[in-house]
Protein backbone atom coordinates (compact mmCIF):
# COMPACT_ATOMS: atom_id res chain seq x y z
CA UNK A 1 0.00 0.00 0.00
CA UNK A 2 1.19 3.78 -1.17
CA UNK A 3 -0.47 6.83 0.23
CA UNK A 4 1.31 9.78 -1.52
CA UNK A 5 0.82 13.72 -2.65
CA UNK A 6 0.43 13.01 -6.22
CA UNK A 7 3.00 14.78 -6.79
CA UNK A 8 5.21 12.01 -5.74
CA UNK A 9 3.46 10.09 -8.49
CA UNK A 10 6.96 9.66 -9.96
CA UNK A 11 9.05 7.85 -6.53
CA UNK A 12 6.71 4.71 -7.36
CA UNK A 13 7.73 4.15 -11.09
CA UNK A 14 9.42 0.97 -10.03
CA UNK A 15 5.76 -0.27 -10.25
CA UNK A 16 6.33 -0.80 -14.00
CA UNK A 17 5.28 0.97 -17.44
CA UNK A 18 1.52 0.38 -16.44
CA UNK A 19 1.61 2.51 -13.31
CA UNK A 20 3.48 5.08 -15.14
CA UNK A 21 0.67 5.18 -18.42
CA UNK A 22 -2.05 4.99 -15.18
CA UNK A 23 -0.71 7.55 -13.41
CA UNK A 24 -0.02 10.17 -16.67
CA UNK A 25 -3.81 9.64 -17.16
CA UNK A 26 -4.80 10.81 -13.98
CA UNK A 27 -2.62 13.78 -13.90
CA UNK A 28 -4.27 14.86 -16.84
CA UNK A 29 -7.76 14.42 -15.60
CA UNK A 30 -6.97 15.91 -12.04
CA UNK A 31 -5.83 18.81 -14.44
CA UNK A 32 -8.86 18.74 -16.22
CA UNK A 33 -11.78 17.73 -14.80
CA UNK A 34 -14.39 19.14 -16.54
CA UNK A 35 -13.44 17.17 -19.70
CA UNK A 36 -14.64 14.04 -18.22
CA UNK A 37 -17.70 12.61 -17.59
CA UNK A 38 -18.66 9.89 -15.05
CA UNK A 39 -17.69 5.98 -16.61
CA UNK A 40 -14.68 3.89 -17.65
CA UNK A 41 -11.83 5.19 -19.73
CA UNK A 42 -9.43 2.17 -21.27
CA UNK A 43 -5.73 4.08 -20.75
CA UNK A 44 -3.85 0.62 -22.60
CA UNK A 45 -5.30 -2.28 -23.58
CA UNK A 46 -8.06 -4.42 -21.52
CA UNK A 47 -6.13 -4.08 -17.93
CA UNK A 48 -5.15 -0.27 -17.55
CA UNK A 49 -8.39 1.96 -17.24
CA UNK A 50 -9.63 4.10 -14.91
CA UNK A 51 -13.61 5.21 -14.03
CA UNK A 52 -14.23 8.29 -12.24
CA UNK A 53 -17.32 7.96 -9.82
CA UNK A 54 -19.22 10.00 -7.64
CA UNK A 55 -20.94 8.21 -4.51
CA UNK A 56 -22.31 8.30 -0.78
CA UNK A 57 -19.70 7.60 1.47
CA UNK A 58 -20.47 4.79 3.61
CA UNK A 59 -20.18 3.72 7.09
CA UNK A 60 -18.02 1.50 8.10
CA UNK A 61 -20.40 -0.98 9.44
CA UNK A 62 -22.07 -1.11 5.67
CA UNK A 63 -18.42 -1.60 4.41
CA UNK A 64 -16.49 -4.53 3.37
CA UNK A 65 -12.83 -5.47 2.18
CA UNK A 66 -11.81 -6.03 -1.51
CA UNK A 67 -9.18 -7.81 -3.16
CA UNK A 68 -7.43 -8.31 -6.65
CA UNK A 69 -5.52 -11.07 -7.82
CA UNK A 70 -3.87 -9.61 -11.04
CA UNK A 71 -4.60 -5.79 -10.84
CA UNK A 72 -3.26 -3.10 -8.22
CA UNK A 73 -5.59 -0.07 -7.89
CA UNK A 74 -4.56 4.04 -7.55
CA UNK A 75 -7.11 5.75 -5.68
CA UNK A 76 -7.52 9.78 -6.11
CA UNK A 77 -10.07 11.62 -4.29
CA UNK A 78 -10.92 14.68 -6.22
CA UNK A 79 -13.96 16.20 -3.86
CA UNK A 80 -15.85 14.96 -0.85
CA UNK A 81 -14.03 13.73 2.41
CA UNK A 82 -13.36 9.89 1.93
CA UNK A 83 -11.09 7.45 4.20
CA UNK A 84 -10.13 4.01 3.55
CA UNK A 85 -9.52 1.12 5.68
CA UNK A 86 -7.24 -1.41 5.43
CA UNK A 87 -6.66 -5.33 7.14
CA UNK A 88 -2.62 -6.48 7.01
CA UNK A 89 -4.51 -9.99 6.53
CA UNK A 90 -7.72 -11.93 6.33
CA UNK A 91 -6.84 -13.67 9.48
CA UNK A 92 -10.58 -13.02 11.61
CA UNK A 93 -11.87 -11.66 8.68
CA UNK A 94 -15.02 -13.75 6.76
CA UNK A 95 -14.99 -14.70 3.03
CA UNK A 96 -17.95 -12.18 2.10
CA UNK A 97 -17.98 -13.32 -2.00
CA UNK A 98 -16.14 -15.88 -3.52
CA UNK A 99 -13.28 -14.38 -6.07
CA UNK A 100 -14.47 -13.47 -9.52
CA UNK A 101 -11.75 -14.02 -11.67
CA UNK A 102 -13.67 -12.29 -14.75
CA UNK A 103 -13.54 -9.27 -12.48
CA UNK A 104 -10.94 -9.50 -10.67
CA UNK A 105 -12.79 -9.05 -7.41
CA UNK A 106 -13.30 -10.36 -3.86
CA UNK A 107 -14.80 -9.51 -1.35
CA UNK A 108 -14.33 -10.21 2.99
CA UNK A 109 -16.21 -9.16 5.78
CA UNK A 110 -15.13 -7.86 8.96
CA UNK A 111 -13.20 -5.58 11.46
CA UNK A 112 -11.45 -2.76 9.64
CA UNK A 113 -7.73 -2.99 11.27
CA UNK A 114 -7.15 1.05 10.15
CA UNK A 115 -8.74 3.99 8.03
CA UNK A 116 -6.62 6.77 6.76
CA UNK A 117 -8.12 10.14 4.86
CA UNK A 118 -7.88 10.26 0.98
CA UNK A 119 -7.83 14.31 0.67
CA UNK A 120 -7.58 15.42 -2.76
CA UNK A 121 -4.25 16.01 -3.88
CA UNK A 122 -3.04 12.66 -2.85
CA UNK A 123 -3.25 8.92 -4.09
CA UNK A 124 -3.23 5.95 -2.45
CA UNK A 125 -2.36 2.35 -4.26
CA UNK A 126 -3.71 -1.34 -3.70
CA UNK A 127 -1.44 -3.52 -4.98
CA UNK A 128 -3.15 -7.26 -5.46
CA UNK A 129 -3.85 -9.31 -2.67
CA UNK A 130 -3.96 -6.01 -0.35
CA UNK A 131 -7.23 -5.82 1.27
CA UNK A 132 -8.84 -2.43 1.30
CA UNK A 133 -12.13 -0.79 1.74
CA UNK A 134 -12.99 2.17 -0.36
CA UNK A 135 -15.48 4.80 0.24
CA UNK A 136 -15.27 5.19 3.70
CA UNK A 137 -17.56 8.67 4.71
CA UNK A 138 -20.41 10.76 4.75
CA UNK A 139 -21.61 12.81 1.94
CA UNK A 140 -20.79 13.05 -1.67
CA UNK A 141 -17.04 11.95 -3.23
CA UNK A 142 -15.92 12.14 -6.64
CA UNK A 143 -13.01 9.65 -7.27
CA UNK A 144 -10.65 8.25 -9.96
CA UNK A 145 -9.61 4.85 -9.34
CA UNK A 146 -7.37 3.49 -11.83
CA UNK A 147 -6.62 -0.17 -12.36
CA UNK A 148 -3.13 -1.52 -13.73
CA UNK A 149 -1.24 -4.58 -13.69
CA UNK A 150 2.27 -4.46 -11.67
CA UNK A 151 5.71 -4.57 -13.07
CA UNK A 152 7.25 -8.10 -12.77
CA UNK A 153 9.36 -9.04 -10.06
CA UNK A 154 6.92 -6.58 -7.24
CA UNK A 155 5.49 -8.72 -4.38
CA UNK A 156 1.92 -8.42 -4.39
CA UNK A 157 0.86 -10.69 -2.25
CA UNK A 158 1.23 -9.08 0.82
CA UNK A 159 -1.57 -10.92 3.00
CA UNK A 160 -1.28 -14.77 1.69
CA UNK A 161 -4.81 -14.39 -0.46
CA UNK A 162 -2.82 -15.31 -3.70
CA UNK A 163 -1.00 -18.62 -2.63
Amino acid sequence: MIIAPITHWNHYRGLGSHYVEAMGFLLKAVATPSEFKLGRRDISGPDVYATLSEFEGRAPEKAFFEWHRRLADIHINLAGEESLGWAPSHDGLVLRTAFDESRDFGTYQGPIASTFALPPGYFAVFLPGELHIPGLGTGLVRKWVAKFPVGDGIAADPVGLLR
